[in-house]
């Protein structure tokens, strides 16, 4: 493994917030996982979207590997779905009525059903989830929630893994038990992950390489 997420990006947040970022993130198979601080306000939140391409009316240049995936002055975006990102919101996104087993397999129902399967069984395995797999979502822990969410996050075997601020909604002692575990998850999967945080000590829990913000700027060599 080893590819880079190359960016330039100028974006007007709100009519008085203006995000600047700009530089390249490379991955190898011994450091993939990296982390982006900041406080909240700062832009973190605005960044992963325009990486996910939910927004279009930015000025930015993005690259990932040797594709690139969006450039105003070439008029080239590619739309979410083809970018193949996994995605882990801060307040997790599952449906409340479908269970476990229906959230995580959502993203990838159209493979072949021997295939869904396999990939299902070892999510479970990996996530701590075989108990849970017909409970309904509302009746699951937050912690729960958010391993589910991981999985369906990765269920379609993404290229880049973005988490936004993944475990900031649950209470201290939730955190300090699933941030080791998705330190391990991460190394299991070997995805290229970038976790956003405002919290410095969870971004050094999981990667030995934080970028940092200042004011609303993220300029990397």
């Amino acid at each position: 493994m080893n590819k880079s997420l190359k960016f330039d990006i100028d974006y007007l947040i709100n009519p008085v917030t203006y995000l600047k970022a700009s530089g390249s993130v490379h991955f190898s198979s011994k450091n993939f996982i990296k982390a982006i601080f900041g406080p909240s306000g700062c832009g973190k939140t605005s960044l992963l979207k325009i990486f996910l391409g939910l927004t279009q009316d930015s000025n930015s240049s993005i690259q990932f590997g040797n594709v690139t995936w969006q450039s105003s002055q070439e008029k080239i975006f590619t739309p979410t779905y083809q970018r193949k990102i996994g995605f882990v919101p801060q307040n997790e996104c599952l449906f409340p009525f479908l269970n476990v087993r229906e959230n995580i397999i959502y993203s990838i129902q159209n493979w072949e059903n021997e295939k869904i399967e396999k990939r299902l069984i070892e999510l479970m395995e990996l996530f701590q989830l075989k108990d849970l797999a017909d409970r309904k979502i509302s009746k699951i822990s937050g912690g729960q929630k958010q391993r589910v969410s991981l999985a369906r996050a990765v269920a379609s075997e993404p290229q880049l893994l973005l988490l936004d601020e993944a475990f900031s909604a649950l209470d201290s002692k939730s955190r300090e038990k699933l941030l080791p575990e998705l330190s391990d998850w991460l190394h299991e999967l070997k995805i290229p992950s970038i976790l956003v945080s405002h919290d410095e000590g969870d971004a050094r829990l999981l990667s030995s390489e934080i970028y940092h913000f200042e004011g609303h700027c993220l300029l990397l060599e």
